[in-house]
């Protein structure tokens, strides 16, 4: 679905997530992404900072994830409720399938999203907004 796309495009930035091994991106490939992958016009390509650029490619990148876990759950429950009516004792959809991500959840407490406000004042004090 998504193979071409690296979530590191120049290789330094800070990125919380995971490292990864390849190199940073020439030109040809962030076109690639930018005007293959992402669909953008070159108008819009264009008109991006590399940070702006950078920041859709991620959001891209996670709404890509997203749509993919959110596909092999369905899967999952769907073999549970196919699997259960032919078994004696019932089983959930994890006891079938176990993926990175159900690892990951039972990681402590999720990260608290910030609220508007927080980002606003955020963006005021790096003099991004007036």
């Amino acid at each position: 679905m998504h193979g071409g796309l690296r979530p590191s495009l120049c290789g330094c930035g800070k990125d919380s997530g995971p490292e990864v091994e390849s190199a940073p991106l020439g030109w040809d490939e962030i076109e690639q992404l930018a005007l293959g992958e992402m669909a953008m016009t070159w108008e819009e390509f264009m008109s991006y900072t590399p940070r702006v650029f950078a920041n859709k490619a991620k959001g891209y990148t996670s709404s890509l994830e997203r749509e993919l876990q959110q596909s092999w759950e369905q899967t999952r429950w769907l073999a549970a409720i196919v699997i259960n009516p032919h078994l004696k004792k019932q089983i959930k959809p994890k006891d079938l399938a176990t993926f990175p991500w159900d690892k990951d959840s039972k990681k402590g407490a999720p990260k608290e999203k910030p609220t508007f406000t927080q980002i606003l004042n955020e963006a005021k004090s790096r003099g991004i907004i007036k």
